[in-house]
């Protein structure tokens, strides 16, 4: 997986998936960069399926666990693919090793990418009805567990999932779209001040 991870990394660049992700999106360089987000261009063995797609690799101190596949652009077929017979798994997992009395959860890798972009320390899902019971481990011992709800009903009873498994949970909607639109309009530091951090 980690073959794969850096061919579809280092085709990124200049493609139409980097303008997407960097203009469309509001993501920069350096965070593409940090999360080895790829485009696939020259799909590997059994990868054909995924060609023209943005690569999501699930990173661990270990290593590259998993894939998703983006579409670029909405409208075009289904917007996420995982691989056959992938079991959901929490996105961005270092960030449970900081030293925050609070985790943020986010839907989707995007939107981590986001907050993670705005200073704020969080994981994500890899959709709102992705979320499986043993991850509610992963989450004890926080002051606060943030669930940056989508403003919709799935991201409601996403946080309302959580706040059942999880101890301290608070859910945050992110007014009219998900932690990525509310940034690019309102800004990261407005994302710090909906969640309460200090500035």
């Amino acid at each position: 997986m980690e073959e794969r991870t850096a061919a579809y990394a280092a085709s990124l660049q200049g493609s139409d998936a980097e303008r997407y992700l960097i203009e469309d999106r509001g993501l920069n360089p350096r965070a593409l960069e940090y999360f080895r987000l790829g485009f696939v261009a020259n799909p590997f063995p059994g990868d054909s399926g995924y060609a023209g797609r943005i690569c999501i690799p699930y990173l661990t101190e270990s290593g590259v666990t998993s894939l998703r596949f983006r579409a670029v652009g909405d409208g075009q077929g289904p917007k996420y693919l995982s691989l056959p017979g992938e079991v959901p798994r929490i996105y961005g997992p270092e960030a449970l090793s900081y030293d925050y009395p609070y985790i943020a959860v986010c839907e989707g890798e995007i939107d981590t990418i986001t907050a993670r972009m705005a200073g704020v320390s969080a994981v994500g899902l890899p959709g709102a009805n992705t979320w499986q019971p043993f991850m509610a481990r992963a989450f004890k011992g926080y002051a606060t567990v943030y669930v940056l709800a989508d403003d919709d009903k799935a991201g409601w009873d996403l946080g309302e999932r959580l706040a059942r498994q999880v101890a301290n949970v608070s859910i945050i909607a992110m007014d009219g779209g998900d932690v990525n639109s509310f940034v690019r309009e309102h800004g990261a530091e407005a994302l710090r001040q909906k969640i309460g951090l200090e500035t």
